[in-house]
């Protein structure tokens, strides 16, 4: 049994682990979150489940400790509700984050679809960063984001070589002299870390794709419920390179 405060026992937002009543309520951003009510659920030894605690789970305290030990790789990293695929990339969030893979996580009319471009480790770093203030409030891409590897160049050659202007973005608008915007390139750009390095290339993890050649038969694989959906509303979001049909949303092959 879980030593609840009797008069907030069903309020599972503020049910937290401690080794006190008093502890479990404080420093809530490190506390474990214990939404079933059970001592089974507190991780730290000597800790168990309160409730009626002062952290909230709603303002996003228990994420700290639930992300802790969890590979940034992981596959429950990406997976995000929405009422569709294209949804729940364009609006993932901390709050929109399903790691169980289950609908069951989601609002009501929403599903949960994984392997997005999202992932709820850069999330909170991000959030982590602003929330610290100063420098590292001006770090808003995370560390592993791939947006930190897309520099300007004549050529994906030349960005690839030279690693000088940044452009986060995407867009070729952001380059100078003509020149565009692309990614997967060698360079990393880290100046708004803390502490600051000059952009360099990354030769271990993080590791950015290799371009594909035009004409390599990856580019031309699409998800769709048939081939003619595939062919008619291919786009980047639909992009399923392996051929595997696990790339894919559920019902589209």
């Amino acid at each position: 049994m879980s030593l609840l405060k009797p008069s907030f026992a069903a309020d599972t937002d503020h049910m937290f682990c401690g080794s006190s009543w008093g502890d479990a309520s404080n420093n809530c951003d490190e506390r474990q979150h214990c939404p079933g009510a059970t001592d089974d659920e507190c991780e730290t030894e000597g800790h168990i489940c309160f409730g009626g605690t002062s952290c909230d789970s709603k303002l996003g305290h228990g994420n700290k400790f639930k992300y802790a030990n969890v590979p940034y790789d992981d596959i429950s990293n990406t997976r995000f509700c929405g009422s569709g695929w294209n949804d729940a990339i364009e609006n993932c969030s901390i709050e929109t984050h399903c790691p169980s893979g289950f609908s069951e996580e989601c609002p009501g009319g929403m599903s949960c679809y994984g392997g997005l471009s999202c992932n709820v480790k850069d999330m909170m770093e991000e959030l982590e960063a602003s929330e610290g203030g100063g420098e590292n409030s001006a770090n808003k891409i995370g560390k592993h984001d791939e947006r930190r590897s897309q520099f300007c160049g004549i050529s994906w050659g030349d960005a690839n070589s030279k690693c000088g202007q940044w452009c986060p973005s995407g867009e070729d608008t952001d380059c100078p002299g003509g020149m565009g915007c692309f990614g997967n390139t060698e360079c990393y750009y880290s100046e708004d870390l803390v502490p600051t390095q000059t952009p360099v290339r990354v030769t271990e993890a993080p590791v950015t794709r290799a371009p594909i050649a035009y004409g390599d038969a990856a580019n031309t694989r699409f998800c769709g419920v048939s081939w003619g959906m595939a062919s008619a509303e291919c786009s980047i979001e639909s992009s399923c390179p392996s051929g595997e049909s696990d790339e894919c949303p559920e019902g589209q092959t």
